[in-house]
């Protein structure tokens, strides 16, 4: 089952996005930031990070950096 990573500030839409995920039978975990992401992403290995932009303290595109560092495949 694909492993997915969903990154947003926003609770409602991370939710949102976990059911309707879930529903199609991914394997979800969410963050609500940067920060709780990459250390997500130093566990384990996802198949895919869906990602907001506009976050505080750390943008989604270089959360997204980030991960790639961690895991270029």
């Amino acid at each position: 089952m694909p492993k997915l990573l969903i990154v947003d500030d926003e609770q409602g839409i991370r939710e949102m996005l976990e059911i309707y995920l879930r529903r199609e039978g991914y394997d979800v975990l969410t963050a609500e930031d940067g920060e709780t992401a990459l250390a997500h992403c130093h566990e384990t290995l996802f198949d895919v990070v869906i990602a907001d932009i506009k976050m505080p303290h750390m943008d989604g595109i270089s959360l997204l950096k980030k991960v790639k560092e961690l895991s270029p495949e």
